[in-house]
This record gives structure tokens, C-alpha cells and sequence, in this order.
């Protein structure tokens, strides 16, 4: 598909053409065209904007995407200084990605068709067109396709919480080289670094492409031998070359006169660049004999020539007023890059002609009164005895109008206005320098395009490395010298020096370029080359096959490790457990490790919400927005698992209100996991002892709290299917919801006991002060020992004390021996709390305080059941005005939740509610029908019962959920025999 001879026709498409060129697509792709708009690439308008990508893209894109990654790292704990440090090795890691790209990737040589197209849409486009500003950057799209590998690749080398930083580093780095490529060829830098770089990048585009791969930084071109050649190193290289035509004079005095420029007779390559040596000074000057001005210095290396300028003055009395400069037949124009007009004088308003009509800039300098003739100093213009500005490009006639700003002013004063090299003017004296007749000024000149100006194996660009972008002659690649003289572009000898071929031991030096030709048996340089692009293909196709091994295999060791822990966590004991309960084991599910590490910003320590004696709790949020409470035990030993495993189940057996929702447990980490309901107003003992004057803890909050705490125990000992003993009741296990219902928590070393058993014989576990003595002392736990540890939690209530006390109040030792020592002496009110004594009415105070005291008793059985406490609180808040009837529904919702807790599976008729009714009564030695004693029942208020979990629900095998309610609703008060 290559074509012999074919050209390009710029006008037409170029993608599909430049795939003929063939060998010569390279000398052809570094011939750079310096137009801002490119050609057309493509027929289809479709891929032709696909082509076309403007700048601020990049940032727009990517800049969230880095904020992104590293608010991630952010949030799974890192501190910003170690985060910085991560990014900026992202940002170092993108550097060497960058100049590896661009220099084995970018700078592939090519000659097959596709290979020629493809080169060109991935760089060579911009090689050829490097002000084209709509195809400097990279596509964002192709950009994206690209993270994937990079997220990847990084993932192997680092951790989990400084990949994100990491990756929104190398992402930054690319941002910052995307926007610093653009800069560099379409901004005009005016300090020192800027413009160092953008002549180091663009000199890879104009003169050595096989240099200066790095963009922004040339620290990797330094590491690898890359970087293009100094300008001392340069000179010292181009001076073995001659400069000034053969025999025609090289220097004039101190200055050397290199060709297009001459001294004498048919030394220079047109009139206009003749030079004479004017040998009347000492040493002798040279002067351009078209404009009659002095050279001062000739820069082949853009085109410029210093030359000493006339100052142009008005008003000065032993001077004569100033002349003009006129550039318009010579080859020459003032440079607006190294040029600026200056003015100086009192009240002087300055301004430039062109053809002495047209004014074209200007500017106002005015004095500084306070600066005396004797002690005048001043160095650079700001306005104040001296002003500067920029002039237009490509100015050939040079005229200043000098006058007073006010017309009026009769002292007019010497005025002064000069065209300068503001390099030279910068640090000098500006008095001082008025009084020069001449200053430095710098000239350009250019070429012309055809390519007669330049000699051989030479040509006519623009050098965009500099700002006025003038056309200079450049020797042509794999030649130096001077581009102007007719056999000026010396081919260089490749083969003499190593950085410059990459053959190795066989070498051939051609004109402009080289071959690596090699003996038989041997392979060359190319062939070497193209080996190596195959075998880095092959490499990365095998670390690709490596990366999806090792990916493999670490999925499977962590599903074997996941087994591991499920079976040490007691999953199977779980399952065990569950296995007589199918219903119930549906409602609890089984949450993966990386659910709750997504829950809780991987385990982030602001979502702790609490420490207890089995783990930590952290707050989560599940993916379907539910706020959950997670908690994570403590690392567990071999055989320690039962306590854990006894709270997933006894938790999935209990679905009341007053008792917190387990939703799910994770067995597959080391250590296992809860997941609970949140429950958002903290504990009872918070509230108790940190009160909040915002939400007090008043009296009726505090009897509806304890009938809430009792009828979850009576539950929890006499309804559940299996009894169930908490063994660790205490305020800090009592949490409040949103509505301050109290929620039973913590079931770590709770136990299941059947109908048949009176207690539980087991090593004593519990907290101190709130530990039944008897249990303590017989290490047999009964329900009894929980009715000691409410009691405990009721004298709470009713003083506001914690149970062990300190100071002077400590006359018992703890808060249950002060209580009784204070019921003993009749003198209760010293220990109540406030609040209680205000809001309280003397009765029910007793009444509660009382019910505190029998449950205190020593004597286990002497104690009341959770039944009897419950009848008795729930009287309380009747006769304290809580009397409100419930409706027959939520009376068969509620029976219809007792009954589903103990295995039913449907609704009962009536005649089997009125049965399990009198049965109950039956049971506690009632002898009247339940319709004799309906009239006596009393009930909680209907707001006991309000809330999002009252609402029934349908669920798989019952036409009604278990409903959380509030079970003294269902007791006889007036059976005082219970």
C-alpha cells in the first residue's frame, strides 16, 4: 500500500495518505508546518471531533478524579503529611511514565502503511503540526481506558489505603503535563524557568528529535543519557565549522562576522547583511552598511544581530534632537521579543510612529521631585522618571514623538526615549543611561521559505522556540554547521560517538544518518529493535497473564481463608444452632467482610461509637442506606467462639421491640462481626449520669423506661420458646432509640435454658455492682439473678447514681447497700434524685422504690419474678394516668407476635385466642372466665405503641410479622395473685 514518489495533499485528508509515504513518512512527519489550525484528519465530521480536544478538558475531567482518589486514602485514615508524600510519588512515578512513553512509544520509526497511519494519529501529527492547540493534548476517553492497567499496576505495589492516594497522584502528574505541553508551545513565558523550558521541548521539536524526550522535567533525559547538547557544549562543537564564507575576514575587531553576513566584496549573501570594519577605532568596529549602525553581536541561533541604536532626545540643550531609524529596505526589524521602548524625563509623553502618521505605542514617564541632581539613582521603569513598553512585531521604521504631558508647562525640560535590548537595560542606571548617544538594540531577520536562503542539506523553518516565530535556516537532521553557507551543514559522524547510534559494535556512517550493518550471523540494530518491540510485547503479555495469576491466586487463598475463619468463627456451629429454626434463619443474614469494610470506611476510627467487654461497635451504613450499628469482637482463642455464636442466636429468636434488631453477622474475617440496628440516643446510664438539660430523663420517662426494660426480661424469661437468661443487665446494656424506648442489648454471655432446667451452673461473668451475691457465691445463675441486676438498674433510675459509689455518699459501699440502709431508716428522699422527688408523686415513688427492694433481696427466691415486677410497674403508670384501651387489632397483632415467637405459623380464631387467654389465667390460679376479668384490664397508653415498627408487615410463611409490643399490655391487673 506504499507508494513510490507519493505526496501529501494538505488540503485533503491526511490520516489515509500518510500511511503511502512510506521510509520517507519520517523525514516528512519532522518537517513541522506552523499553523495554529491543522489540516483535516478525517471525511466523517463524527471522528473528525473525536480528533479535536481543547485544553481546559483535562483539568475539567480528571481534577474531581484526583480529588476523589485521594479523599478516599482521606477516609481510610492516612494523615495528610503521609498522603502528600504519597501523591508526589505518584506525580514521580507519572514523570518516568511520561518520558518512557514519548521516547519508545512516540518515537517508534515506522514505515508500513498502518504503521505510519497509526504513528501519526498517536504523535506524529503533532510533530508535524505542533501549534495545532486542538491536538496537543491526550483524549480524555483514551485516557480512561488507560487507568484501568495503571489502577492495576499500582494495586500490586501498594496497600489498599495508599493505592487511591498513589493512583490520584500519577493522575495529577498527567494533568500537569497535559497543561504544561500546552504552554510550553502556545504561551509566551516571560521568566528565566518557563522559558528555559519551552526552549528545551521545542528545540526536540525543531532541531534534535532523538533528544529531550521529557516535557515537564528533564530529569529523566539526565538519568538516561537523553539530554540535548548545552549551548557551551554546542558552541564548542560548531565552532570547528566555519562560519565566514571562504576567503572572506572572519572577525572585525573582537567581533565575529559569520556568513549570511560579510565583510568585502562578495562576502555576504546579500547587500543588505554587507558588513564594513571600520578600523579608525581601536579596536576596529564592524557596521552594517545598509542602516550604518555598529554591531555589537551576530546570534545565528535565532536570527539576531545587536546593534548600537541612536537615543532620540528633544528639548536637551547641548544635544541636537534625535533621529529616526529606518529598517524598511533591509532585511531587518526590531525584535518585540528582546526590544521594549523606554522614555525618561520630567512631564514627557512618548509615543511611536509607523511612517511617521500611524501611532503604535507610546508611553508617559513623569519625575520624582524628591531626587536631587547629585544623587540620582535609579534602576529599572515603573513610570516615575523613567517608562518602558512592549512594541509590535516585525517594526522596520523607528520614530518618537517627545512632549509634554501638560500642554501648559512652561519648564519643559529635557526629554529622552530610546529603543533598547531590555536583557542589557534591565540592572543599568537610567540616568546614566540617557546620557549614552547609543544603546543596545536587537534586530531579526529572516529566511525565506522556499529554501534559497539556506545551503545545502539545509532548510527554512519556523523556530517557535522563539516568540517573534520567525523563519531560520537549520541544517537539516544528521548535519551541523552553519546553515547559511553553501556547504555550511557538515554531515556528522553517528558512528564516532555512541549517544548518537544505538548499533553497538558494527557501525556504518551514512550522509545524515547511519546503518548498523552487522556480519553474517549477526543481527542489526533494526532487527534488534524490532526484537525488542516484540519481546516487550511479549513481556507485557506475560506479566498481563502474571498480573491475572497472582490475582487468581490471592482470590482463592482469601476464599480459603475466608473458609477458615467461618469455620473458626463458628459458622458451623451457627448453622447448628439455626438448623431447628428455618424461620428464623432467614431473617439473619450473613454480611461479606467487604460490605461492612465499605460500611465503615474500612473500620474508620470516627465511626467508633463504643467499647464494651466483647468488642468495638461502629457505626455503618449498609448499601441500602439503612444506619447500622457493626460490632467487631475481639480476637477470639480456639475455643472461646460459643459466646459469640450464643449472641447470633439467642438474637435471632427474639424479634420484640424492646430488644435491639440483629439484622446479620460476618464470620469470614478474623474476628466476627454483628450487625444491629442503630440505636441513635446512646445508653441509659449516658442519659443517667451525663444528663442533658435538652432532653431530661423525666419521672414518666423513667417508670416507662423500667416497665419497658421489665417487659423485655419477662419476655426473655417466660414467652421466648426457649428461656432465655441475659446474665448481664446493667444501664450501659439499656439503649435508647429516637423516642427514648429502652432496647436490651449486649446477649455476649446470655444462655438459652429449657422448661426443664431451674438454673444455670457456669463460671461468674458479669459486672460488679450489679452481680447477684447469690450467683457470686453459688455460681448457680437463675432468672433471679436478672431481677437482682434490674433492681440494680431501677435504684438507678430513681437516684441518678452509678453503682459503685465514691466520696462521702459512699456510706454503704455501693448504691443497692445505701438504697436498703436508706428504706431501712425511713429516710429515702436523701438518696432520690432530684428530678424524681419534683415530678413524682410520693406513692408511686414508694411504690417503685419498694419494687427495687424485693428485687434486691439476698435471698434469691424471695425476689419477684419478671412477671410480678411487670404487672406492678405497668399498675404504677396506670394509676399515673398512662390508661388508654388498646383496639382489638393491635390486641391480635399482639397475640399473633407471642404465638409466632413460640412456632405458630398462622392466625387464630378467636375461640383459640380466648382459650390460650383463660389458659394463661389458668396457669397462674385465676378460676374466672377471661370474659368476667376483661372488664379490669387496663392497658398502656397508645403512644407506648407508636413508631415504625408497630405497622405489620408480611413476611414468608405468616400472614403477620412478630410484632415488637409492649407485653404488660396483655396481663390482668386485677389478678393481684400473679
Amino acid at each position: 500500500m506504499v507508494a513510490q514518489g507519493f505526496s501529501v495533499d494538505l488540503n485533503k485528508p491526511l490520516v489515509f495518505q500518510v500511511g503511502h509515504l512510506g521510509e520517507d513518512y519520517q523525514e516528512w512527519v519532522h518537517q513541522p508546518i506552523a499553523s495554529k489550525e491543522g489540516p483535516r484528519f478525517f471525511e466523517s465530521n463524527f471522528w473528525e471531533s473525536l480528533t479535536k480536544n481543547k485544553w481546559w478538558y483535562i483539568p475539567l475531567v480528571w481534577l474531581p478524579v484526583v480529588c476523589w482518589s485521594i479523599s478516599k486514602s482521606v477516609r481510610m485514615g492516612r494523615n495528610f503529611p503521609f498522603i502528600g508524600l504519597i501523591v508526589c510519588c505518584g506525580i514521580f512515578i507519572w514523570t518516568l511514565m511520561e518520558y518512557t512513553l514519548h521516547r519508545f512509544l512516540f518515537h517508534i520509526k515506522t514505515k508500513s502503511y498502518w504503521g505510519n497511519t497509526l504513528h501519526y494519529l498517536l504523535h506524529g501529527c503533532h510533530h508535524k503540526h505542533p501549534m495545532d492547540g486542538l491536538r496537543l493534548v491526550f483524549p480524555p476517553a483514551a485516557t480512561a481506558v488507560l487507568c484501568f492497567p495503571f489502577w492495576n499496576l499500582l494495586k500490586l505495589v501498594s496497600t489498599p489505603s495508599t493505592t487511591p492516594a498513589l493512583f490520584g497522584g500519577g493522575l495529577l502528574g498527567y494533568v500537569m503535563y497535559d497543561v504544561t505541553h500546552y504552554y510550553l508551545h502556545h504561551a509566551q513565558p516571560t521568566s528565566e524557568v518557563p522559558r528555559n523550558l519551552k526552549k528545551y521541548h521545542l528545540n526536540h521539536h525543531f532541531r534534535i528529535q532523538n533528544r529531550g524526550f521529557g516535557i515537564t522535567s528533564s530529569f529523566w533525559d539526565k538519568v538516561f543519557g537523553t539530554l540535548p547538547q548545552s549551548k557551551a557544549a554546542a558552541k564548542k562543537s560548531v565552532a570547528e565549522y566555519p562560519f565566514a564564507k571562504p576567503g572572506c575576514q572572519e572577525r572585525c575587531g573582537n567581533i565575529s562576522i559569520p556568513y549570511p553576513f560579510g565583510i568585502g566584496s562578495n562576502c555576504s549573501i546579500a547587500d543588505g547583511f554587507a558588513v564594513t570594519c571600520n578600523h579608525s577605532f581601536n579596536p576596529p568596529k564592524p557596521f552594517i552598511n545598509s542602516i550604518n549602525l555598529e554591531v555589537l553581536n551576530i546570534s545565528l541561533n535565532g536570527s539576531t544581530v545587536q546593534v548600537n541604536n541612536p537615543v532620540i532626545t528633544y528639548n536637551c540643550s547641548s544635544r541636537a534632537n534625535g533621529k529616526d531609524v529606518d529598517l524598511r529596505e533591509t532585511p531587518f526589524t526590531f525584535s518585540d521579543t528582546y526590544n521594549r521602548f523606554t522614555a525618561s524625563g520630567c512631564d514627557n509623553l512618548a509615543l511611536v510612529f509607523r511612517n511617521s502618521t500611524v501611532v503604535i505605542t507610546g508611553c508617559m514617564s513623569i519625575c520624582n521631585p524628591y531626587i536631587r541632581a547629585n544623587s540620582q539613582s535609579q534602576t529599572g521603569c515603573y513610570g516615575i522618571n523613567c517608562c518602558q513598553t512592549e512594541i509590535p512585531p516585525s517594526l522596520g521604521f523607528f520614530n518618537a514623538s517627545l512632549e509634554s504631558i501638560n500642554q501648559d508647562n512652561i519648564e519643559d525640560g529635557c526629554k529622552y526615549a530610546f529603543m533598547v535590548d531590555y536583557q542589557w537595560f534591565r540592572d543599568k542606571n537610567i540616568f546614566v543611561v540617557r546620557e549614552m548617544e547609543y544603546v543596545p538594540a536587537v534586530l531579526d531577520w529572516a529566511c525565506n521559505t522556499s529554501g534559497s536562503f539556506c545551503g545545502a542539506n539545509a532548510r527554512c523553518l519556523y523556530n517557535n522556540a522563539s516568540s517573534s516565530r520567525r523563519s531560520e535556516c537549520f541544517c537539516s537532521k544528521g548535519y551541523e554547521g552553519s546553515p547559511y553557507l553553501p556547504s555550511g551543514c557538515r554531515d556528522i559522524d553517528e558512528c564516532s560517538d555512541p549517544s548518537r547510534n544505538h548499533c553497538g559494535r558494527f557501525c556504518l556512517n551514512t550522509p545524515g544518518s547511519y546503518n548498523c550493518s552487522c556480519p553474517d550471523g549477526y543481527l542489526s540494530a533494526d532487527d534488534l529493535h524490532a526484537n525488542g518491540i516484540f519481546s516487550s510485547l511479549g513481556a507485557l503479555l506475560l506479566l498481563i497473564c502474571m498480573w491475572w495469576l497472582y490475582r487468581e491466586v490471592n482470590r482463592r487463598k482469601e476464599a480459603k481463608l475466608k473458609e477458615k475463619f467461618f469455620k473458626r468463627n463458628g459458622g458451623l456451629l451457627l448453622q447448628q444452632q439455626l438448623s431447628s429454626d428455618q424461620g428464623n434463619l432467614e431473617t439473619t443474614k450473613l454480611f461479606t467482610s467487604k460490605e461492612l469494610e465499605k460500611a465503615t470506611d474500612n473500620y474508620n476510627a470516627n465511626r467508633i461509637l463504643g467499647q464494651g467487654g466483647q468488642g468495638t461497635v461502629y457505626k455503618g451504613m449498609l448499601i441500602d442506606g439503612r444506619i447500622v450499628a457493626i460490632k467487631k469482637s475481639k480476637a477470639l482463642d480456639e475455643g472461646k467462639h460459643e459466646p459469640f455464636i450464643n449472641e447470633v442466636v439467642i438474637l435471632s429468636r427474639i424479634n420484640i421491640r424492646n430488644v435491639v434488631k440483629l439484622f446479620g453477622c460476618c464470620l469470614e474475617t478474623e474476628v466476627p462481626m454483628l450487625v444491629y440496628e442503630f440505636i441513635p440516643n446512646g445508653t441509659l446510664s449516658q442519659c443517667l449520669h451525663d444528663q442533658n438539660e435538652e432532653f431530661p430523663l423525666t419521672w414518666d420517662l423513667r417508670l416507662r423506661i423500667a416497665t419497658e426494660i421489665a417487659g423485655a426480661l419477662f419476655y426473655l424469661h417466660s414467652l421466648a420458646s426457649i428461656a432465655i437468661y441475659h446474665r448481664d443487665i446493667k444501664s450501659a446494656n439499656i439503649l435508647l432509640d429516637e423516642k427514648f424506648r429502652a432496647k436490651v442489648s449486649d446477649f455476649g454471655i446470655s444462655r438459652s435454658i429449657s422448661v426443664d432446667n431451674t438454673h444455670l451452673t457456669t463460671a461468674v461473668q458479669g459486672t460488679f455492682g450489679y452481680l447477684d451475691p447469690e450467683y457470686f457465691q453459688s455460681s448457680q445463675f437463675t432468672e433471679k439473678s436478672d431481677v437482682y441486676s434490674f433492681g440494680v438498674v431501677l435504684v438507678e433510675l430513681l437516684t441518678g447514681k452509678k453503682p459503685i459509689l465514691s466520696g462521702k455518699s459512699n456510706e454503704g459501699g455501693s448504691l443497692t447497700a445505701y438504697f436498703l440502709l436508706t428504706m431501712k431508716e425511713n429516710r429515702l428522699y436523701d438518696i432520690l434524685d432530684a428530678r424524681v422527688v419534683k415530678e413524682g408523686g410520693e406513692k408511686e415513688i414508694l411504690a417503685v422504690a419498694n419494687i427495687a427492694k424485693r428485687c434486691l433481696y439476698l435471698n434469691g427466691s424471695s425476689r419477684p419474678t419478671m412477671k410480678e415486677v411487670v404487672m406492678e410497674l405497668d399498675g404504677i403508670r396506670m394509676s399515673n394516668g398512662a390508661t388508654s384501651r388498646p383496639t382489638m387489632k393491635e390486641v391480635v397483632m399482639g397475640l399473633d407476635g407471642i404465638r409466632m415467637s413460640n412456632g405458630a405459623t398462622s392466625r387464630p380464631t378467636m375461640k383459640e385466642v380466648v382459650m390460650e387467654l383463660d389458659g394463661i389465667r389458668m396457669s397462674n390460679g385465676a378460676t374466672a372466665t377471661v370474659k368476667q376479668s376483661c372488664d379490669n384490664v387496663k392497658y398502656a397508653t397508645e403512644d407506648d405503641l407508636t413508631g415504625p415498627q408497630e405497622a405489620a408487615s408480611t413476611s414468608t410463611g405468616s400472614s403477620y410479622r412478630a410484632m415488637d409490643i409492649e407485653l404488660p399490655l396483655l396481663l390482668d391487673k386485677s389478678s393481684s395473685s400473679l
